[in-house]
C-alpha cells in the first residue's frame, strides 16, 4: 500500500483487467507477462496515488538505476513510493503526501528485508462509485445507466471471453 503497508504472505489472483497486447508493447515497452495489477492502500501517495486506484507494475525493473514510483517490500510490507537512485549506492525513498516522512535505503540491504518489486508503468481510476442499497443489489450509475456493484452483476466469464476474442490479454491482479 501507498502508506503503512499491506502485508504479504502470498499472491492471490483476485480478478482480471483487460489490456490489449498491443498497447502494452508500443506504450508502456513492457512484455505482459511481466506485469500484475495491484489495488493501493493508504495515502502516502496522494495527490499521485489515490487510496482503491490500480496500479500496473512492471516486475523486470527490480535492477534498475532510474528514479520513479516503485512497488517495494520491507519485511513483510509491500509499500508503493518514490525511489532516488543516489550516487553512493543508496535509495532515498519518498512519498508524495508531505506528512510522510522520506528515508534512505542502502543497496546492498536488498535481501530479506527490502527488494524492490517492480516499477509502477500505469495508474487507474475510478471516477463514480455506487450508492448502497439495502438489498445489495447493484446501482445504476446515474450517469450512464449501466448496471455497478456487486461483482455478480458483471458477467465476467463471458466478458472475458469477448476480450480475449478481441486479441486483448489479461493481466492478473493480485
Amino acid at each position: 500500500g501507498a502508506g503503512e503497508g499491506a502485508l504479504v504472505n502470498l499472491e492471490e489472483v483476485e480478478d482480471l483487467l483487460a489490456f490489449k497486447r498491443e498497447w502494452i508493447t508500443r506504450e508502456l515497452r513492457a512484455s505482459p507477462d511481466e506485469l500484475s495489477l495491484i489495488h493501493v492502500r493508504g495515502e502516502s501517495m496522494v495527490p499521485t496515488l489515490n487510496p482503491g486506484d490500480v496500479i500496473l507494475v512492471e516486475r523486470n525493473h527490480r535492477e534498475t538505476v532510474s528514479d520513479g514510483i516503485y512497488v517495494i517490500r520491507m519485511g513483510e510490507a509491500l509499500l508503493v513510493k518514490r525511489l532516488q537512485f543516489l550516487p553512493e549506492g543508496a535509495l532515498l525513498v519518498t512519498s508524495d503526501n508531505p506528512a510522510y516522512q522520506a528515508f534512505r535505503v542502502s543497496l546492498r540491504e536488498q535481501g530479506e528485508d527490502f527488494s524492490i518489486i517492480g516499477r509502477v508503468v500505469w495508474a487507474g481510476r475510478r471516477f463514480c462509485a455506487s450508492i448502497p442499497t439495502a438489498n445489495g443489489q447493484p446501482t445504476e450509475d446515474a450517469e450512464f445507466g449501466a448496471p455497478i456493484g456487486r461483482a455478480e452483476a458483471l458477467q465476467r466469464p463471458a466478458l472475458q471471453q469477448r476480450l480475449q476474442r478481441r486479441r486483448g490479454i489479461g493481466i492478473p491482479r493480485t
